[in-house]
């Protein structure tokens, strides 16, 4: 499998850190911000960018790259709907969102990474944790494992 080009080349692409109604089951859409789209426009098709400039969007496919976007380009796609509302003229991705978010335990604060990798002629996608979470992932890991910190320190074991 081939791997994803790297991660932070952002001027293809954007991060967004989650807000609360990102991940809001009744509304069902991550808000992308305005310059962040306009980069993605630029990867869409002639009929991809008219059916957004008519209303009803467009379906693109996104390779979910997994948790740290180190993940392989033959990873499973989703498929999102790209499209910009009349009535504010925000961006929106929606029918698969919410179905992505919960697929990924995905909570205000986590960070989306949204980029276009040239190599493979596609959208790709990855999430980072907040903090918090990370630090909870990695308690009850230790705990699992039936380690402390200071037992990690001591073995040198660092995950």
């Amino acid at each position: 499998m081939l791997a994803c080009q790297t991660l932070i080349s952002l001027t293809t692409g954007f991060s967004k850190a989650l807000t609360a109604s990102d991940t809001n089951r009744r509304f069902s859409r991550l808000i992308i911000p305005t310059h962040s789209a306009q980069t993605c426009l630029e990867f869409l098709t002639s009929l991809q960018k008219r059916d957004i400039a008519e209303g009803n969007g467009c379906r693109i496919s996104i390779v979910d790259t997994g948790g740290d976007g180190n993940g392989n380009i033959g990873g499973p796609r989703i498929g999102l709907r790209f499209r910009r509302w009349r009535s504010s003229g925000s961006f929106v991705l929606i029918e698969g969102w919410m179905d992505y978010v919960k697929s990924k335990d995905l909570r205000a604060g986590d960070v989306v990474i949204f980029w276009w990798d040239s190599a493979h002629s596609t959208f790709c996608i990855a999430y980072q944790r907040t903090q918090a979470k990370a630090v909870a992932w990695y308690s009850q890991l230790l705990h699992d494992l039936n380690l402390t910190t200071s037992d990690c320190m001591a073995r040198q074991v660092f995950v």
